[in-house]
C-alpha cells in the first residue's frame, strides 16, 4: 500500500488525513527517513520508491532483520562511495 501526503511532523500545526489500514499475519510496515530515499549514486541520481519497492519485493522472504540488512545493502551498493549528506534511517515492525 502506498500513501500520499505529508510526513507527520513535517510542518507546524499541520491537519493531517486519519487513515486505518489493517496488517495481515506475514505483512510489515517499514518506517524510513527521507534520506533513504534520497540517498545518491555517483551519477547524481536518487535511490527513490522504485528501488525501494523492488528491495521489499525481492526480500519478502527473509526474516525481518535480514530484510533490514538488505535494505541497508543495496542502498550501500547503489550509492557506493558517495558520501550521503543526509541521516538515513530504517526500522520494520
Amino acid at each position: 500500500m502506498e500513501s500520499s501526503g505529508l510526513p507527520v511532523g513535517f510542518l507546524e500545526n499541520e491537519t493531517y488525513q486519519e487513515t486505518t489500514i489493517r496488517l495481515k499475519s506475514g505483512d510489515r510496515l517499514y518506517l524510513y527517513s527521507d534520506g533513504l530515499m534520497e540517498a545518491m549514486n555517483q551519477n547524481g541520481n536518487q535511490f527513490g520508491a522504485h528501488r525501494l519497492m523492488q528491495l521489499a519485493q525481492l526480500n519478502r522472504e527473509l526474516s525481518l532483520k535480514e530484510s533490514l540488512e538488505a535494505f541497508s545493502t543495496g542502498v550501500q551498493e547503489f550509492t557506493g562511495k558517495k558520501e550521503s549528506v543526509d541521516d538515513i534511517s530504517l526500522s520494520g515492525l
